[in-house]
Formats: C-alpha cells, sequence, structure tokens
C-alpha cells in the first residue's frame, strides 16, 4: 500500500471500529479522504451536523482559529470516555492544536454543558495537565 517514500497509493476499505495507534493524522478537510457509512457517503466536512456547526465556532477559537481542528476535536471526542477525552485535549495542547489557554475553563465549560463531558471541572483540572 506504500511506496518508498511513505505515500499512500489506492484505497483501503474498514468495516466495523477502526482504532488507530501512532501519530495524529487528521483525515478532515481532505479532499481524497471518503466516509462511507452504509450506503451513504459523507464527507469528513460535512460529517457534522448544522446543530454542532455553532458548537464548532465556539470552539474555534480555542483551536487558533481553526475550523478543521474544532470540528475534527468534536467528531472525535463524540462517545468517548471522560478520561479519553482528557487524554485527547493532553495530546492536542502538546501539538499546539488547542490553546494552553483555554484548555481549563473554557474547554470544560463548553463541553459539559454541551454533554460531552459530565464530570466535574475539578475532575477535569485534575486530568488536564
Amino acid at each position: 500500500m506504500m511506496d518508498k517514500k511513505g505515500q499512500w497509493m489506492g484505497h483501503v476499505t474498514f468495516q466495523g471500529s477502526v482504532t488507530f495507534n501512532g501519530p495524529m493524522f487528521d483525515i478532515h478537510d481532505n479532499q481524497n479522504v471518503h466516509i462511507h457509512h452504509g450506503k451513504e457517503e459523507v464527507t469528513p466536512s460535512a460529517a457534522v451536523d448544522e446543530g454542532q456547526q455553532e458548537l464548532v465556532e465556539v470552539l474555534k477559537p480555542m483551536f487558533y482559529g481553526s475550523v478543521g481542528e474544532a470540528r475534527a476535536f468534536l467528531q472525535g471526542i463524540q462517545g468517548m470516555k471522560a478520561t479519553q477525552v482528557t487524554d485527547r485535549v493532553n495530546q492536542l495542547v502538546t501539538a499546539r492544536k488547542l490553546s494552553e489557554i483555554s484548555k481549563h475553563r473554557d474547554l470544560w465549560k463548553v463541553l459539559h454543558d454541551n454533554g460531552l463531558y459530565l464530570k466535574s471541572e475539578s475532575n477535569w483540572n485534575q486530568q488536564v495537565k
């Protein structure tokens, strides 16, 4: 599947749940990525419904103004356990994709108010370094 330069050739199909371990990569806003769910094809940028688009706009400043990063984060944490969400936040801060300034109360409040992180703010602050 990969040539000597490390570039992908062809396509890959997965069925069921898929977990990737290794360096982070972003499939969002990539014209070559297509997600098929059942018989319906969804492009990553369209995967966030209109109701969530407002949430992406609220998150955007926390991700240095990047709609793609905010959208990827929102999609990525769907269905995650609380510890997985905080682990992801820590990864994004380390990768400088999420603002150090926004990682505590600002982000916790948005996620908590929208039912994406139900634990207390003190729990959040213990987990987010």
